[in-house]
């Protein structure tokens, strides 16, 4: 399959990341799930992602892929049922969760509650292309790519708190906003590639583009994994 987005995914998606870092920081919580604004800026970095890299840029790629997944059955039609069916799923089920929570009913929570849809919807669409790969690949890499999110997202918390020992919280903030905004955006193309387009050629700098991101992620865990570990062996 053509190739031809591969040299621009690293690029565009840093540039990605760092304008969401610049543009939907600041909102003084070292928590990027807890803050609204974070959350619509990775969902809009995700839909630009989806737009230039997948649509656009991986034109040619995305045809084979869609041939290969459909069948016969390639469509515009059947296209739009495989993206809004997930994402109307997820929504109705994010509005119900509004509905029985303690939070009022605002626009911004209307707004937030689409764009999670939108997040996850993008997110767990690479995984479609596992169809056909078989059980142990569906399952371990399915996995793999859901473990590296989550961690992501349950980690930004430990780094933004280490982060802010050494340097302002706003700036501590905007990097952590846009590590986590580079990881999902990297997790995203890198699976899109490997196993949507079959570019599986290079699959080490996929690998290694995803690490660095994670590792900065896990940093705030580093004392916890220590104590850990001592406890491990000597029980104390």
């Amino acid at each position: 399959m053509s190739n031809i987005s591969t040299g621009y995914g690293i690029p565009f998606n840093l540039l990605l990341a760092t304008i969401v870092a610049l543009t939907f920081a600041g909102t003084g919580s070292n928590s990027v799930l807890s803050s609204d604004i974070p959350i619509i800026g990775i969902a809009i970095a995700l839909i630009i992602q989806e737009m230039v890299l997948v649509q656009w840029l991986s034109r040619g790629a995305n045809l084979q892929y869609e041939e290969r997944l459909l069948g016969l059955q390639v469509s515009t039609r059947t296209r739009l049922k495989y993206l809004f069916l997930p994402f109307i799923s997820l929504a109705i089920l994010g509005l119900i969760l509004y509905a029985i929570s303690s939070r009022d009913f605002s626009l911004i929570g209307g707004i937030r509650v689409v764009c999670v849809s939108v997040i996850l919807t993008l997110c767990l669409d690479p995984l479609i292309g596992l169809k056909g790969k078989g059980p142990v690949a569906l399952l371990g890499a399915g996995l793999a790519y859901i473990v590296v999110l989550n961690a992501g997202f349950s980690g930004h918390e430990r780094t933004a708190e280490w982060l802010s020992e050494y340097i302002s919280q706003l700036a501590g903030e905007g990097i952590v906003v846009g590590v986590l905004t580079y990881l999902v955006l990297s997790s995203r193309w890198t699976y899109y590639r490997l196993f949507c387009f079959e570019e599986m050629n290079d699959w080490k700098r996929s690998v290694f583009d995803t690490f660095i991101p994670f590792t900065f992620m896990a940093i705030g865990a580093a004392a916890e994994f220590y104590d850990f570990l001592l406890l491990l062996y000597t029980g104390e």
